[in-house]
Protein backbone atom coordinates (compact mmCIF):
# COMPACT_ATOMS: atom_id res chain seq x y z
CA UNK A 1 0.00 0.00 0.00
CA UNK A 2 1.47 3.31 -1.07
CA UNK A 3 -0.33 5.39 1.54
CA UNK A 4 1.57 5.85 4.77
CA UNK A 5 -0.26 6.86 7.94
CA UNK A 6 0.63 8.22 11.36
CA UNK A 7 -1.76 8.14 14.33
CA UNK A 8 -4.76 8.11 12.01
CA UNK A 9 -8.12 7.24 13.54
CA UNK A 10 -11.51 6.82 11.92
CA UNK A 11 -12.61 10.11 10.32
CA UNK A 12 -14.72 12.46 12.42
CA UNK A 13 -16.07 15.57 10.74
CA UNK A 14 -14.35 17.28 7.80
CA UNK A 15 -10.97 16.14 6.50
CA UNK A 16 -8.45 18.94 5.98
CA UNK A 17 -6.11 18.78 3.02
CA UNK A 18 -2.53 19.93 3.12
CA UNK A 19 -2.15 23.71 3.29
CA UNK A 20 -1.30 25.74 0.21
CA UNK A 21 0.81 28.85 0.43
CA UNK A 22 -0.67 32.30 -0.07
CA UNK A 23 1.72 32.77 -2.97
CA UNK A 24 0.35 29.71 -4.76
CA UNK A 25 -3.28 30.66 -4.22
CA UNK A 26 -2.82 34.27 -5.32
CA UNK A 27 -0.87 33.16 -8.40
CA UNK A 28 -3.67 30.77 -9.33
CA UNK A 29 -6.33 33.45 -8.86
CA UNK A 30 -4.38 35.99 -10.91
CA UNK A 31 -4.01 33.47 -13.74
CA UNK A 32 -7.72 32.57 -13.81
CA UNK A 33 -9.87 33.77 -16.69
CA UNK A 34 -12.88 34.14 -14.38
CA UNK A 35 -13.70 36.57 -11.59
CA UNK A 36 -12.60 35.19 -8.20
CA UNK A 37 -12.64 36.25 -4.54
CA UNK A 38 -11.13 34.70 -1.41
CA UNK A 39 -13.07 35.07 1.85
CA UNK A 40 -11.77 34.34 5.33
CA UNK A 41 -13.59 33.25 8.50
CA UNK A 42 -14.42 36.89 9.31
CA UNK A 43 -16.49 36.99 6.08
CA UNK A 44 -14.49 39.77 4.47
CA UNK A 45 -12.80 39.75 1.08
CA UNK A 46 -9.12 38.96 1.65
CA UNK A 47 -8.11 38.88 -2.01
CA UNK A 48 -9.86 39.45 -5.34
CA UNK A 49 -8.52 39.30 -8.87
CA UNK A 50 -8.88 42.05 -11.47
CA UNK A 51 -11.84 40.36 -13.17
CA UNK A 52 -13.81 40.29 -9.91
CA UNK A 53 -13.16 43.97 -9.23
CA UNK A 54 -14.27 44.89 -12.77
CA UNK A 55 -17.38 42.72 -12.51
CA UNK A 56 -18.57 44.78 -9.53
CA UNK A 57 -17.60 48.09 -11.14
CA UNK A 58 -14.44 48.90 -9.15
CA UNK A 59 -11.31 50.33 -10.75
CA UNK A 60 -8.88 48.37 -8.57
CA UNK A 61 -8.76 45.25 -6.43
CA UNK A 62 -7.77 47.32 -3.39
CA UNK A 63 -11.22 48.93 -3.46
CA UNK A 64 -12.79 45.52 -2.83
CA UNK A 65 -10.31 43.88 -0.43
CA UNK A 66 -11.52 44.27 3.14
CA UNK A 67 -15.17 44.66 2.23
CA UNK A 68 -17.56 42.56 4.35
CA UNK A 69 -19.53 39.92 2.53
CA UNK A 70 -22.81 41.82 2.89
CA UNK A 71 -21.37 44.57 0.67
CA UNK A 72 -20.49 42.03 -2.04
CA UNK A 73 -23.40 39.58 -1.83
CA UNK A 74 -26.90 40.97 -2.33
CA UNK A 75 -29.29 40.79 0.62
CA UNK A 76 -31.49 38.43 -1.39
CA UNK A 77 -28.67 35.87 -1.46
CA UNK A 78 -27.35 36.22 2.08
CA UNK A 79 -29.40 33.40 3.59
CA UNK A 80 -28.32 30.90 0.95
CA UNK A 81 -24.75 32.22 1.13
CA UNK A 82 -24.63 31.61 4.90
CA UNK A 83 -26.09 28.12 4.48
CA UNK A 84 -23.50 27.26 1.83
CA UNK A 85 -20.71 28.57 4.05
CA UNK A 86 -21.79 26.29 6.90
CA UNK A 87 -21.93 23.29 4.56
CA UNK A 88 -18.39 23.96 3.36
CA UNK A 89 -16.97 24.57 6.84
CA UNK A 90 -18.67 21.44 8.24
CA UNK A 91 -17.29 19.33 5.42
CA UNK A 92 -20.73 18.30 4.12
CA UNK A 93 -19.65 19.27 0.61
CA UNK A 94 -16.31 20.15 -0.98
CA UNK A 95 -17.48 22.06 -4.03
CA UNK A 96 -20.70 23.98 -4.67
CA UNK A 97 -22.03 25.39 -7.95
CA UNK A 98 -24.88 27.73 -7.11
CA UNK A 99 -26.70 30.86 -8.19
CA UNK A 100 -25.68 34.00 -6.35
CA UNK A 101 -26.75 37.64 -6.61
CA UNK A 102 -23.86 40.07 -6.10
CA UNK A 103 -23.87 43.83 -5.59
CA UNK A 104 -22.41 46.22 -8.16
CA UNK A 105 -20.66 49.37 -6.92
CA UNK A 106 -23.70 51.34 -8.08
CA UNK A 107 -26.04 49.16 -6.03
CA UNK A 108 -27.63 47.25 -8.91
CA UNK A 109 -27.77 43.44 -8.66
CA UNK A 110 -25.37 41.23 -10.61
CA UNK A 111 -26.83 37.78 -11.20
CA UNK A 112 -24.24 35.01 -11.34
CA UNK A 113 -23.43 31.33 -11.22
CA UNK A 114 -20.52 30.75 -8.84
CA UNK A 115 -18.34 27.80 -7.89
CA UNK A 116 -17.36 27.74 -4.21
CA UNK A 117 -14.75 25.52 -2.60
CA UNK A 118 -12.85 25.57 0.65
CA UNK A 119 -9.06 25.76 0.60
CA UNK A 120 -6.58 25.50 3.44
CA UNK A 121 -4.01 28.28 3.16
CA UNK A 122 -1.13 28.28 5.63
CA UNK A 123 -3.29 26.85 8.42
CA UNK A 124 -6.42 28.93 7.69
CA UNK A 125 -9.59 27.60 6.08
CA UNK A 126 -10.71 30.07 3.41
CA UNK A 127 -13.46 30.03 0.80
CA UNK A 128 -12.59 30.53 -2.86
CA UNK A 129 -15.50 31.75 -4.98
CA UNK A 130 -15.26 31.79 -8.79
CA UNK A 131 -17.87 33.44 -11.01
CA UNK A 132 -18.50 31.19 -14.00
CA UNK A 133 -21.09 33.47 -15.60
CA UNK A 134 -22.82 36.76 -14.84
CA UNK A 135 -25.76 38.62 -16.34
CA UNK A 136 -28.06 41.58 -15.81
CA UNK A 137 -31.11 39.32 -15.42
CA UNK A 138 -31.52 35.91 -13.75
CA UNK A 139 -33.21 34.48 -16.86
CA UNK A 140 -30.00 34.93 -18.84
CA UNK A 141 -28.24 32.40 -16.56
CA UNK A 142 -30.51 29.47 -17.40
CA UNK A 143 -28.52 26.33 -18.25
CA UNK A 144 -25.13 27.61 -17.07
CA UNK A 145 -24.76 24.87 -14.46
CA UNK A 146 -25.25 22.21 -17.12
CA UNK A 147 -22.75 23.92 -19.41
CA UNK A 148 -20.21 24.15 -16.61
CA UNK A 149 -20.66 20.50 -15.64
CA UNK A 150 -20.17 19.44 -19.25
CA UNK A 151 -16.53 20.59 -19.00
CA UNK A 152 -15.74 20.22 -15.29
CA UNK A 153 -15.53 17.55 -12.63
CA UNK A 154 -18.20 18.27 -10.02
CA UNK A 155 -16.24 16.99 -6.99
CA UNK A 156 -13.01 18.91 -7.57
CA UNK A 157 -13.93 21.70 -9.97
CA UNK A 158 -11.10 20.63 -12.29
CA UNK A 159 -11.57 20.31 -16.03
CA UNK A 160 -12.89 16.95 -17.16
CA UNK A 161 -11.83 15.08 -20.32
CA UNK A 162 -13.93 17.28 -22.58
CA UNK A 163 -12.88 20.46 -20.80
CA UNK A 164 -9.18 19.65 -21.13
CA UNK A 165 -9.62 18.84 -24.81
CA UNK A 166 -11.34 22.18 -25.40
CA UNK A 167 -8.63 24.01 -23.44
CA UNK A 168 -5.84 22.47 -25.52
CA UNK A 169 -7.67 23.19 -28.78
CA UNK A 170 -8.44 26.79 -27.78
CA UNK A 171 -4.90 27.88 -28.59
CA UNK A 172 -4.23 28.90 -24.98
CA UNK A 173 -0.93 26.97 -24.96
CA UNK A 174 2.11 26.97 -27.20
CA UNK A 175 3.51 23.65 -28.38
CA UNK A 176 5.41 21.49 -27.59
CA UNK A 177 3.65 20.50 -24.36
CA UNK A 178 4.12 17.83 -21.74
CA UNK A 179 1.18 15.55 -20.96
CA UNK A 180 1.40 14.17 -17.43
CA UNK A 181 -0.85 11.35 -16.20
CA UNK A 182 -1.12 11.05 -12.40
CA UNK A 183 -2.73 8.10 -10.62
CA UNK A 184 -3.17 8.22 -6.82
CA UNK A 185 -1.65 5.18 -5.09
CA UNK A 186 -3.75 3.13 -2.68
CA UNK A 187 -7.02 5.05 -3.04
CA UNK A 188 -9.11 1.87 -2.77
CA UNK A 189 -7.33 0.92 0.48
CA UNK A 190 -7.99 4.40 1.83
CA UNK A 191 -11.69 4.09 0.92
CA UNK A 192 -11.93 0.63 2.49
CA UNK A 193 -10.31 1.71 5.74
CA UNK A 194 -11.75 5.20 6.30
CA UNK A 195 -14.77 5.43 3.99
CA UNK A 196 -15.49 7.23 0.76
CA UNK A 197 -15.42 10.65 2.43
CA UNK A 198 -11.69 10.12 3.03
CA UNK A 199 -11.26 9.01 -0.57
CA UNK A 200 -12.98 12.17 -1.76
CA UNK A 201 -10.69 14.19 0.51
CA UNK A 202 -7.65 12.54 -1.08
CA UNK A 203 -8.93 13.33 -4.57
CA UNK A 204 -9.55 16.96 -3.56
CA UNK A 205 -6.08 17.16 -2.00
CA UNK A 206 -4.54 16.23 -5.33
CA UNK A 207 -6.88 18.58 -7.19
CA UNK A 208 -5.62 21.49 -5.06
CA UNK A 209 -2.01 20.39 -5.48
CA UNK A 210 -2.26 20.10 -9.27
CA UNK A 211 -4.12 23.39 -9.64
CA UNK A 212 -1.44 25.22 -7.66
CA UNK A 213 1.31 23.48 -9.62
CA UNK A 214 -0.09 23.88 -13.14
CA UNK A 215 -2.25 26.99 -13.52
CA UNK A 216 0.35 29.64 -12.56
CA UNK A 217 2.70 28.12 -15.16
CA UNK A 218 0.19 28.45 -17.98
CA UNK A 219 -1.05 24.86 -17.89
CA UNK A 220 -4.25 23.07 -17.03
CA UNK A 221 -5.18 20.30 -14.59
CA UNK A 222 -8.01 17.83 -15.15
CA UNK A 223 -9.62 14.79 -13.58
CA UNK A 224 -10.58 12.02 -15.96
CA UNK A 225 -12.44 10.05 -13.30
CA UNK A 226 -11.65 7.90 -10.26
CA UNK A 227 -8.07 8.48 -9.15
CA UNK A 228 -6.70 9.56 -12.55
CA UNK A 229 -5.61 13.12 -13.30
CA UNK A 230 -4.09 14.60 -16.45
CA UNK A 231 -2.01 17.79 -16.52
CA UNK A 232 -0.87 19.61 -19.65
CA UNK A 233 2.02 22.07 -19.33
CA UNK A 234 4.70 23.70 -21.47
CA UNK A 235 7.63 21.30 -21.77
CA UNK A 236 10.13 23.87 -20.51
CA UNK A 237 8.52 23.88 -17.05
CA UNK A 238 7.14 20.32 -16.82
CA UNK A 239 10.48 18.55 -16.66
CA UNK A 240 10.64 15.05 -15.11
CA UNK A 241 12.37 16.61 -12.09
CA UNK A 242 9.53 19.15 -11.70
CA UNK A 243 6.96 16.37 -11.89
CA UNK A 244 8.72 14.30 -9.21
CA UNK A 245 9.06 17.26 -6.85
CA UNK A 246 5.69 18.97 -7.40
CA UNK A 247 3.00 16.37 -8.12
CA UNK A 248 4.06 13.06 -6.57
CA UNK A 249 3.07 13.66 -2.95
CA UNK A 250 0.25 15.31 -1.02
CA UNK A 251 -1.15 15.04 2.50
CA UNK A 252 -4.33 15.42 4.50
CA UNK A 253 -5.56 14.96 8.04
CA UNK A 254 -8.09 12.35 9.16
CA UNK A 255 -9.34 12.31 12.74
CA UNK A 256 -6.35 14.31 13.95
CA UNK A 257 -3.81 12.07 12.18
CA UNK A 258 -1.79 12.96 9.12
CA UNK A 259 -2.08 10.74 6.04
CA UNK A 260 0.67 10.96 3.43
CA UNK A 261 -0.45 10.32 -0.14
CA UNK A 262 1.64 9.33 -3.11
CA UNK A 263 1.00 9.03 -6.84
CA UNK A 264 2.44 7.18 -9.80
CA UNK A 265 3.19 9.38 -12.77
CA UNK A 266 3.86 9.04 -16.50
CA UNK A 267 5.00 11.85 -18.79
CA UNK A 268 5.15 12.24 -22.56
CA UNK A 269 5.48 15.13 -24.99
CA UNK A 270 3.30 16.34 -27.86
CA UNK A 271 4.89 18.52 -30.52
CA UNK A 272 1.56 19.66 -32.00
CA UNK A 273 -2.17 19.39 -31.52
CA UNK A 274 -2.43 16.16 -33.49
CA UNK A 275 -0.02 14.49 -31.07
CA UNK A 276 -2.00 15.16 -27.88
CA UNK A 277 -3.99 11.91 -27.85
CA UNK A 278 -0.91 9.80 -28.62
CA UNK A 279 1.12 11.58 -25.91
CA UNK A 280 -1.63 10.94 -23.37
CA UNK A 281 -1.73 7.25 -24.33
CA UNK A 282 2.07 6.97 -24.01
CA UNK A 283 2.03 8.78 -20.63
CA UNK A 284 -0.73 6.45 -19.46
CA UNK A 285 1.31 3.39 -20.47
CA UNK A 286 4.42 4.73 -18.74
CA UNK A 287 2.39 5.39 -15.61
CA UNK A 288 1.23 1.77 -15.50
CA UNK A 289 4.80 0.55 -16.05
CA UNK A 290 5.88 2.63 -13.08
CA UNK A 291 3.13 1.41 -10.73
CA UNK A 292 5.48 -1.00 -8.99
CA UNK A 293 7.80 1.85 -7.97
CA UNK A 294 6.43 4.53 -5.66
CA UNK A 295 6.81 8.21 -6.65
CA UNK A 296 8.63 7.52 -9.90
CA UNK A 297 8.26 9.36 -13.19
CA UNK A 298 9.03 7.29 -16.29
CA UNK A 299 9.85 8.96 -19.60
Amino acid sequence: MSVSESNAAAPRGPQRVEELSYGHVLAVMSAMDVAAVLHGPRAVAEYVNDDFARLLGYESTTAVVGKPVHEIVHLASMASRNRDARMLVDGEVRTLHVRRTLVHRTGRPVFAWVVKRQVSVEGRLLTLTMVTESADTPEALTGERERWLSEHDELTGLLNRRGLSNFVRSGAMQFPVAVVVIDIDGLKSLNDRYGHAAGDAAICAYASLLTAAAVPLGGAASRFGGDEFVVVLPTDVASPEWVDSDVCTAAMEIGGGRVELSATVGRAEARDLDGIDEARAVADLLMYEARSVRNVTRE
